[in-house]
């Protein structure tokens, strides 16, 4: 390093170079810096939203490699204010010195991990792979055999945003043929958006039940009527839980001022497909109560399922909130011959998401939350899990995604099923 120091110190021409060059880098730096702060941490609306965020899919890499990431990522942050400080450091001097080497790997660094980043985001990957990956990325298509059919599951977050779920679920995958929404929303100015999208050719069952004192929402199937004739459709109310102070207060602290359990359900629809039956369970069940809660919840569904004399073709999906209690949720199903056709996908939402907080509290309470979970993204925690599952029995599926798309807390989950 000194040696190349001492090359660098004989080239006065070149040392100007660098000087002129690191004019317009200050500047790149000042602006990123700005934007981290204003979009990432703050979620702040600027000028500088225009730039555009880059959302990187990680879907497919292993855990560690996408803790490393972040932590890489993480790394970022800093050496950008290092930048801010040092480069006008370095224009104050006469000649290179070992503060410009530092700056140049430091940028070589930034420069890495931004191109990396531009990569795993499925909409850039054309600028570094070239046209023909551009192509194949634009949206997810398959070819399907006579039988074969696609669910999505997706808790819209009580669709506050649907115009930005609706214009990324677009840009990502070919309307399914069947769609689960959870917290769908009662808003008629809401959920016209949601069926204006879908348009003449799908159908819809609702049961809106969760009732809080500032807004309702529920479950909704869509489903292609080109393609499935509902034969019928009924609404199962759950147990629900009660309960303890802490939840009380949890929830009353984040949310709307709601203080009791909401109504939990799993809305049953039975068609005919190619003169084939099938069952398609949307459920949502209870985050209070815990684990054995949940267990209650499923024991009810599927004695349920027993009890209509419901059998062959089923499908479950939704919103089951589980989190570290997973096993004896998953052996129950295992039982009854119920299997996850997601076991590819690592995780389903972000608590660390800028939309993780619902709306009805004090702008100060939501800058501090949202701060605090995007905080925990920043420095390397991981905040993704998986909370969202889709269970078949007597189906089997072909092909399995999620979709990194903004507008809630959770990602919508495809699969590809045949019969």
């Amino acid at each position: 390093m000194i040696e190349i120091k001492n090359k660098l110190q004989s080239n006065k021409r070149l040392f100007r170079l660098w000087r002129i060059i690191l004019v317009p880098i200050y500047i790149l730096v000042v602006i990123h810096f700005a934007k981290d702060i204003t979009q990432d941490l703050l979620e702040i609306p600027t000028f500088l939203d225009k730039l555009g965020n880059v959302e990187e899919n990680l879907v497919h890499l292993p855990e560690k490699i996408i803790w490393f990431y972040h932590w890489a990522m993480v790394n970022t942050l800093f050496i950008e204010i290092f930048l801010l400080f040092a480069i006008p450091k370095s224009w104050r001097n006469k000649c290179f010195t070992k503060i410009d080497l530092i700056i140049f790997a430091l940028l070589f660094y930034l420069l890495a991990m931004f191109s990396l980043a531009t990569l795993l985001d499925p909409r850039y990957q054309w600028v570094l792979l070239g046209s023909a990956k551009q192509n194949t990325n634009q949206k997810s298509k398959r070819v399907k055999n006579q039988n074969e059919f696609s669910i999505l599951s997706y808790n819209v977050l009580g669709g506050v945003y649907a115009d930005k779920i609706l214009e990324k679920l677009e840009s990502v995958v070919n309307k399914p043929d069947i769609v689960c929404f959870q917290e769908f929303p009662e808003d008629k100015s809401l959920s016209s958006k949601f069926e204006r999208y879908f348009g003449n050719n799908y159908s819809q069952e609702k049961n809106l039940n969760l009732i809080s004192p500032r807004r309702t929402r529920g479950l909704a199937t869509f489903y292609n009527n080109k393609k499935f004739k509902l034969q019928n459709s009924k609404i199962l109310h759950l147990p629900t839980p009660r309960w303890a102070i802490w939840e009380k207060m949890f929830v009353w602290s984040i949310t709307d001022g709601a203080m009791a359990p909401v109504n939990r359900a799993a809305l049953i629809t039975i068609f005919e497909y190619n003169k084939i039956p099938l069952v398609v369970l949307n459920t949502h069940l209870a985050w209070e109560g815990g684990a054995k809660q949940r267990l209650i919840q499923l024991d009810y569904i599927l004695k349920e399922i027993k009890g209509l004399g419901i059998s062959g073709k089923i499908i479950l999906c939704g919103d089951f909130n589980l989190l570290n209690d997973k096993k004896p949720f998953l052996e129950k199903l295992h039982q009854e011959n119920f299997y996850d056709m997601t076991n590819n996908l690592s995780y389903s939402a972000d608590l660390a998401s800028p939309f993780s907080v619902p709306e009805g509290k004090t702008k100060i309470f939501q800058y501090l939350l949202k701060s605090m979970v995007v905080l925990l993204g920043k420095v390397g925690m991981d905040t993704k899990q998986k909370i969202d599952y889709i269970f078949a029995k007597d189906v089997k599926a072909t092909f399995s995604e999620v979709y990194e798309i903004e507008g809630s807390d959770h990602y919508p989950i495809l699969v590809h099923f045949v019969l």
